[in-house]
């Protein structure tokens, strides 16, 4: 298995230097499409009933932008604000006023790192979170005033219900004085990329509750990983144990390593992510565990006390 993810991670990245030359190609097309679109729109301008939907958003910011719908074009926007009416805020990245209506003890949310977007690392952050196999999930241990208490673990697989066989482990307190929004962190923790375990290093996650508490809206992490973790993967493209060698082959591709926060050494990458999601599930409930291998649920548990 891992000598195929290291063969995929290849012909991704060679795929990567491929597609450069060719989106410039798709950029002046998309340029061209943008001006016949502006001529449908004329067309459409007695059709703008879309506009006026978008007064149905009371509660979404762009809602308003619905009744500007004098053409065809303006006109499918104003669906847009319709939609985000229905959202506790709007679409716009701006965080709504009213705090939550739920008590948010107990809810848990999954994080899909593999299917966020990935701003760093530059160039290769796709193609490395197409290898992570687990996702990262988040509990609510307890809400009180301006403080979160939560907890992270990890899924059994992507989409999979959480971990048991795996401890789960406490966020330093989470800040919610801006309530429905929060920012915890920094904090490591531990994923699974292409069957090697890597850490994430001084990790910072910020985003906002919906009112009734259901998911996380603008997620955004931050963090660093080291080269040196992915040494049996990297290893098997640049045909060497250097650190060095990886980052070089790394910046070929955009990546630029820098300053280990935890060594001081020149072979981190760091994590930027964007829209991981955040959504309440079935399998997104996260219990506390202890240790390793003690829970009920885990298919190698000891049978030893298990309770937190």
């Amino acid at each position: 298995m891992r000598t195929t993810s290291i063969l995929a991670l290849a012909l991704s990245l060679s795929l990567v230097g491929c597609a450069t030359g060719k989106g410039e190609e798709s950029a002046a097309e998309g340029d061209v499409d943008t001006t016949d679109g502006g001529g449908v729109g004329e067309d459409g301008a007695s059709d703008g009933t879309d506009g006026t939907d978008g007064t149905d958003g009371a509660d979404g910011t762009d809602g308003t932008d619905g009744g500007d719908g004098t053409d065809g074009t303006d006109g499918g926007d104003g669906g847009d604000g319709g939609d985000s009416g229905s959202d506790d805020g709007g679409d716009d990245g701006t965080v709504p006023d009213e705090p939550v209506e739920c008590d948010l003890t107990g809810h848990g949310y999954r994080l899909d790192l593999a299917g966020a977007t990935w701003i760093e690392p530059a160039g290769v952050g796709g193609l490395l979170g197409s290898f992570l196999e687990d996702d990262l999930m988040v509990g609510v241990v307890a809400a009180s005033g301006t403080t979160l208490n939560l907890e992270r673990a990890r899924s059994d697989g992507a989409g999979g219900p959480q971990n048991y066989c795996l401890p789960t482990i406490p966020f330093p307190p989470a800040d919610f004085s801006g309530d429905p929004a929060f920012a915890v962190g920094p904090a490591d923790t531990t994923i699974a990329v292409a069957g090697t375990e890597v850490t994430i290093r001084n990790l910072e996650l910020t985003g906002w509750f919906s009112r009734d508490c259901s998911d996380i809206n603008d997620s955004h992490l931050e963090g660093q990983i080291d080269v040196r973790d992915l040494s049996s993967l990297l290893e098997g493209i640049t045909g060497s144990s250097d650190p060095g060698v990886a980052c070089s082959t790394l910046a070929a591709f955009g990546a630029s390593c820098t300053t280990c926060v935890a060594d001081g050494e020149p072979y981190c990458l760091d994590m930027e992510l964007e829209d991981l999601g955040g959504v309440e599930d079935g399998e997104s409930s996260v219990e506390c565990v202890p240790d390793s291998d003690c829970h009920a649920m885990c298919a190698d548990g000891d049978g030893s006390e298990c309770s937190c």
